[in-house]
């Protein structure tokens, strides 16, 4: 019937799920982009200063799971871009990095209404320096640097493997 259906949410804002947006696409015959629509493949952006935590990430994530898409970024700004381009499911993200820090841009993930699903992992050296300002935050984990990939395994496999 050419109707897209969506949903008004208490604040207003009109949410369309994307399951109904893919439906919607396809049975109007219109371009259906296969990247943002895959299923079950976790999008995850890590965000981090230190081109060994990058190394240390994609081994860990290639040796669990190949079918992860993975962006990585240097600083919060384009930490930020690179979760809306491809509309993560999980950011790790350390606390001390350029420009934006990693407290700003967990606050600006949680402000955003659109990005309330996101899983938010920090990782730092530093988190009892900023445990007062954590503590506020609706994070899914935190891991202390030095980590282990053990402790990788036990905060993100679930976190990798939740539906």
């Amino acid at each position: 019937n050419g109707e897209l259906k969506a949903y008004r949410l208490p604040s207003g804002r009109i949410k369309i799920l994307r399951s109904d947006f893919l439906l919607y696409l396809q049975e109007n015959d219109l371009y259906v982009d296969n990247d943002y629509f895959k299923n079950g493949v976790k999008k995850i952006v890590v965000i981090d200063d230190n081109e060994q935590i990058f190394d240390l990430f994609k081994s860990f994530f290639h040796n669990i799971n190949s079918e992860l898409n993975v962006e990585y970024a240097s600083d919060g700004i384009s930490g930020l871009l690179a979760i809306g381009s491809i509309k993560a499911d999980i950011v790790i993200l350390d606390i001390e990095i350029p420009g934006m820090n990693g407290i700003e841009v967990c606050k600006k993930l949680l402000s955003d209404e659109s990005l309330s699903g996101i899983k938010i992992v920090l990782i730092s050296g530093h988190l009892k320096k900023y445990k007062d300002e954590i503590k506020d935050l609706e994070i899914a984990s935190a891991i202390e640097k030095p980590f282990r990939l053990k402790d990788l395994e036990n905060k993100l496999l679930p976190l990798i493997n939740e539906k």
